[in-house]
């Protein structure tokens, strides 16, 4: 029984941490371009991670696999949900990309196994687009494109997570460092693109929360409460993560959600709990 409190508490902990990303990219998006946000985020955090864990060994064996899944977990899911924070609410973004991420990851899942869905994955896949057409605002063209965005990051969430698991890229401090030093030298041409710039004091400490918070700390939290309890009850805990981020953002940048919104939130968060449950 404790194990099993432990390990819900752990899984909230790291829903919260984790919708900090929000925050923290909502501030930054004032001073400067998500591209480069996405690019000092990764490179940050190789740094830290350079910092505090020098070892040298214990590195993927295969580099290509790194490579693959640095694409879809770190450039997609970095580049993307950034971006899309400046085109749309931070609630609408988070719910987009975990509805994306749960439609992509069954899809990539079933075709590995060559199985069709059941009666509850199919209600679950009904569920989540239903809720994204009502996140979609076709009478802002802004927001639909921050809606987009969202939808190519859960995306590329979605398909890293099936990758990894099926090519054991395996987890812990050094495939993290791995992966988003794969990840930075993708983020590096955007980012150059758009031309770098040197942040502020007050947006290094943003980065670097950015860095530390969401990416180490609930990544912790995540991998603690799997071992706590089982896979199942941790999906279904960090549910909460975008209720967090619509509390947060309502108290702090004014995003009131529409009604449409609360609508299409509420019918994603049982679509992907249905998913959880089949």
């Amino acid at each position: 029984m404790f194990s099993l409190r432990s390990g819900i508490f752990f899984a909230f902990l790291a829903a919260f941490l984790n919708s900090t990303i929000a925050i923290f990219s909502k501030f930054l998006l004032l001073e400067m371009d998500g591209a480069l946000i996405a690019f000092y985020r990764a490179l940050l955090g190789v740094v830290v991670l350079w910092v505090f864990f020098p070892r040298r060994s214990n590195f993927p064996s295969d580099w290509r696999v790194v490579l693959i899944c640095a694409f879809f977990g770190i450039f997609c899911l970095f580049f993307f949900e950034t971006n899309a924070y400046q085109h749309d609410s931070a609630a609408n973004v988070v719910f987009s990309m975990m509805a994306c991420a749960a439609l992509s990851a069954f899809a990539l899942e079933s075709w590995f196994a060559r199985r069709l869905p059941s009666r509850g994955q199919l209600l679950s896949i009904v569920l989540c687009l239903l809720g994204l057409t009502f996140l979609f605002d076709l009478a802002n063209p802004q927001g639909l494109q921050g809606i987009g965005m969202a939808a190519l990051a859960g995306l590329g969430y979605g398909l890293f997570t099936v990758l990894a698991k099926r090519w054991g890229l395996g987890s812990g401090i050094f495939v993290t460092r791995s992966l988003l030093m794969a990840g930075s030298i993708f983020l590096f041409f955007p980012a150059a693109q758009v031309g770098f710039v040197l942040p502020s004091q007050e947006a290094w400490v943003l980065i670097a929360l950015l860095a530390v918070v969401p990416s180490m700390l609930g990544f912790y939290c995540t991998i603690r409460a799997v071992s706590l309890t089982s896979a199942s009850k941790v999906q279904v805990c960090e549910l909460s993560e975008p209720v967090f981020v619509m509390i947060a953002s309502l108290l702090i940048f004014h995003e009131q959600p529409t009604v449409m919104s609360l609508l299409g939130a509420a019918v994603i968060l049982i679509g992907i709990y249905q998913f959880a449950r089949s």
